[in-house]
């Protein structure tokens, strides 16, 4: 008998803190469960059918049909189909969702994002929570991270707007689904009913944020930003929660031993109730399972036929797993589901002093409202602590509300404040949560003293032409605590300061966008000029805050005047009789220069290149690169028979995905030399650019042991790998014999991953060929640590992802017995870790990145043989 492992693959953001006077922390949190094919022994655990499993399956399905006689949904549920499905699997998804939703209750709809989509063999699917918040109005704990639809129930607000409160992605291409709500599978089928239920469980609050690593020395670990609400309910054998980190600390090799326990449990009040009074255990083997480990209950203590199996890890073909469970269901009341909250909406900063400001609550509860506990503690004197702070006398309004009013009053002021208040039971509530202790609101009532903060402004700008007159600037966002009031440029030319313009702005408070750009006069510029220029930003304050872009300095570029037309070019660049690169070109990132390594001058990039920062790729908000190049100011009137570029070079830029094309956006680094008709304001190929995999030589260099975990090589450009090239100009069918043609030579940077660069030598275009090409004698072997991509082969497609969803298909010389997949963001930091065991000879698994936000991941495959380093994409 097969078995499913109910796996979560959970990538998470990694930065962490709060603003007091905000509303709520909001950080995106990726689909968090996959469900994956492994054989018996994985876990070493057998899903074992009970004698008379028959009757217990059939049982579940009458309880079933009874509970919801007569039932309505006490929280609605919202679907959003993303593709085409079939009318027979909607059904059992929305009969999953109202099993749920007759569980849960909540005044905010709960919306799930369904995909019916083709995966990988071994993948039944995946599902998570898009979002979670801290710190909102209506948290029950401070500093502790609620899925959105958890969030929202206990804020009683809908915090996310239209997205989806859960992503779940199934695969459509599996034979072997039970399609049905009515029915007991066969043993060769696999429940889709009992998967969608496990999934919706832990998009709705089965979920946490502890993952594992090693430290500098090697050593395993385990850690965390906040906790999750579950994470703050698990203990050890002892009862110590395993995130207080006054006892275990964050992250430590004893947070590791703590979660590779079997004495791992959970000790939500109600579920231990139900539980008989024993705290429900968790599963936690002694070899950590990426995705099982921590966040299921325990395999061997709730088997086949338990009540509460829902949320085990496994699940086998023919097994039913259809009931909720009193321990899922009493521990998601504790988590929240079942709460009474302060509800509220602070303030944020103001200078408008000339009237009263009302502070208004209420207690919101799914049991009795004791209203009248609600207490309001309020001061505007910053000597007091706040733990000192006095309660004001509140008025109840007609809708249930408490409001205090704040007299007006012409004096600067800062507000610290916090609401108490009990439940029914006499439990204590407070809003922020666990006010005055950890937190308390705060907002600053007169003159604003915070400048604009710059969220994003990317400078594209580096060169102009004499005859441009409009030069538009990329658009970018800003933000301020009170609102933006006006965004201009200054700039000069050579020096002399320019009368300012205003940018055109979006938003009126809180982000706003910002575009315009240059309007050059007739004559203005004669070519030769250097502009600098700044964006000055101005919030709304009286006595204005300023920012200023860049912080210090201009953003500067350059006016250039193409010269007169020739018809053939020759450089060597060495400074001597035949070095007449001097005027003639302007260069961005490159420059004539002479590297130990090799025997004369030549027109080199910086060495190492630098990653791409510069410029967005189209529809990305994230996914940045830059160009560098040299572009001849001479113009070349084409021959009609030998119109040719010949130069020698040295290629180590990083090469693309293996099948990828010139174009695609996973032919990552690349070199390319291009023609403009028309002064350079457009600049078309006259061939495919080409990257390392252009030479063998250099291939071999990129790759021979010197590629460090970022995939960036640190191999050296040498004379010896210098190699010929030849261009046809009129090759490509863009230009044609007589045409007046600028020359570009631009190398693009992505985001990550870099070497040595480019280097061009012995430029010759439409001269004579009586030059030698350079021989280059191949140099000895280089020896390799591993000689991966003999021993490993790893593809991922598509790449770059639209949807965030990636096949790793990886295939090994010799068997494996374990695949350590691990995920980093362009920050190196990493955000996902997964282990496989007993693989053999191929491996196949699904990344989903669907709810990160878009841009380069680096995703390393990790195993006995070695490890290989892939850039993938996530581009919308």
């Amino acid at each position: 008998m097969k078995k499913i492992l109910l796996t979560t693959f959970a990538i998470l953001v990694a930065s962490i803190g709060f603003a007091q006077k905000k509303q709520a922390n909001i950080m995106l949190e990726a689909p968090g469960v996959q469900v994956v094919d492994y054989d018996h022994a994985t876990l070493g655990i057998e899903r074992v059918f009970p004698m008379g499993y028959e009757k217990l399956a059939k049982a579940q399905l009458e309880r079933q049909k009874s509970a919801r006689v007569g039932k309505t949904a006490k929280a609605q549920v919202i679907f959003i189909y993303e593709n085409a499905i079939p009318q027979s699997v909607k059904d059992v998804f929305e009969k999953a969702g109202s099993v749920w939703g007759e569980a849960l209750n909540s005044d905010v709809p709960i919306r799930i994002l369904i995909r019916w989509a083709s995966q990988a063999n071994g993948v039944l699917g995946a599902a998570g929570a898009t979002f979670r918040y801290a710190n909102f109005p209506g948290a029950a704990r401070a500093n502790t991270w609620y899925g959105v639809a958890l969030a929202e129930k206990m804020a009683h607000k809908n915090l996310n707007g239209d997205n989806p409160d859960i992503v779940a992605t199934f695969n459509s291409n599996r034979t072997d689904w039970y399609i049905g709500t009515d029915a007991v599978p066969t043993r060769l089928q696999y429940d889709l009913y009992s998967v969608i239920l496990h999934e919706y469980g832990h998009g709705l609050g089965f979920q946490g944020g502890i993952g594992t690593g090693t430290d500098a020395q090697g050593v395993d670990i385990a850690g965390y930003s906040f906790p999750y609400i579950l994470d703050s309910y698990l203990v050890g054998a002892t009862g110590q929660s395993i995130v207080d980190t006054n006892v275990i600390k964050n992250p430590s090799a004893e947070l590791f031993k703590a979660v590779t326990n079997a004495a791992l449990y959970m000790n939500p009040p109600t579920a231990v109730k139900s539980n008989k009074g024993a705290n429900p255990r968790m599963y936690a083997p002694a070899k950590f399972q990426g995705g099982s480990s921590i966040y299921h209950v325990d395999q061997r203590t709730y088997p086949i036929g338990d009540p509460n199996a829902l949320m085990t890890p496994q699940i086998a073909p023919g097994e039913l797993t259809r009931d909720l469970g009193n321990i899922t269901l009493d521990a998601f009341g504790d988590f929240g589901w079942k709460s009474t909250s302060i509800v509220h909406d602070p303030y944020n900063d103001t200078e408008d002093v000339s009237k009263p400001y009302d502070f208004s609550a209420k207690i919101l509860s799914d049991t009795t409202v004791n209203a009248g506990s609600l207490k309001l503690f309020l001061t505007t004197d910053t000597t007091i602590k706040v733990k000192d702070i006095k309660e004001v006398a509140l008025t109840k309004k007609a809708d249930g509300s408490f409001v205090y009013t704040l007299p007006q009053d012409s004096k600067d002021r800062v507000i610290r404040y916090f609401w108490t208040g009990l439940d029914a039971s006499g439990k204590k509530l407070s809003t922020p949560a666990q006010a005055p202790e950890v937190l308390s609101y705060r907002f600053v009532l007169g003159r604003d003293k915070i400048a604009p903060t710059l969220n994003s402004f990317l400078n594209n700008i580096f060169q102009i032409y004499s005859t441009d007159k409009s030069i538009a600037l990329p658009e970018g966002t800003t933000f301020d605590n009170i609102g933006i009031d006006t965004i201009y440029v200054e700039y000069s030319i050579n020096g002399v300061a320019q009368k300012s313009f205003g940018l055109k702005k979006s938003g009126a408070t809180g982000l706003v966008r910002f575009n315009g750009g240059f309007e050059f006069p007739d004559g203005l510029l004669k070519g030769g000029e250097k502009v600098s220029y700044r964006i000055v930003i101005k919030d709304k304050a009286k006595i204005a805050n300023v920012t200023y872009s860049p912080k210090e300095g201009t953003y500067d570029f350059s006016v250039l005047k193409l010269l007169a037309p020739v018809n053939t070019y020759f450089s060597d660049f060495n400074g001597g009789a035949n070095d007449t690169s001097k005027g003639d070109f302007f260069t961005k990132g490159f420059g004539v220069t002479q590297p130990s390594n090799f025997k004369d001058g030549g027109m080199h990039s910086d060495h190492p290149y630098k990653d791409g920062t510069e410029e967005l790729y189209p529809g990305s908000t994230t996914d940045t690169y830059t160009n560098t190049y040299f572009q001849l100011l001479k113009p070349i009137v084409l021959r009609a028979d030998t119109a040719k570029i010949y130069f020698d070079e040295v290629v180590l830029v990083e090469p693309g995905d293996a099948g990828s094309v010139f174009g695609e956006r996973n032919f990552f680094d690349y070199v390319v030399v291009e023609g403009s008709t028309d002064g350079g304001k457009s600049w078309k190929p006259f061939q495919d650019g080409w990257d390392s995999k252009g030479n063998t030589l250099w291939e071999r260099a990129w790759l021979a042991a010197n590629v460090d975990k970022d995939g960036n090589s640190k191999t050296v450009g040498s004379a010896t790998q210098l190699a010929p090239r030849e261009i046809d100009m009129l090759k490509s069918g863009d230009f044609k014999a007589g045409d007046r043609v600028s020359l570009r030579f631009r190398l693009l940077a992505d985001v990550g991953a870099h070497g040595w660069g480019w280097v061009v030598d012995n430029l010759n275009v439409q001269g004579p060929t009586g030059k030698k090409p350079v021989v280059v004698n191949p140099p000895n072997p280089v020896t390799v640590a591993n000689e991966l991509e003999e021993n490993i082969n790893v593809a991922v497609s598509p790449n770059p992802s639209t949807n965030g969803e990636f096949v790793i298909n990886a295939k090994f010389q010799k068997a494996v017995g374990k695949v350590q997949l691990s995920v980093r963001n362009m920050a190196g930091m990493e955000i996902g870790s997964q282990a496989f065991e007993n693989i053999g000879r191929e491996f196949n698994q699904v990344l989903d990145l669907s709810a990160r936000p878009t841009g380069v991941y680096f995703l390393s495959v990790n195993t006995s043989e070695g490890s290989i380093v892939k850039k993938v994409m996530f581009l919308k």
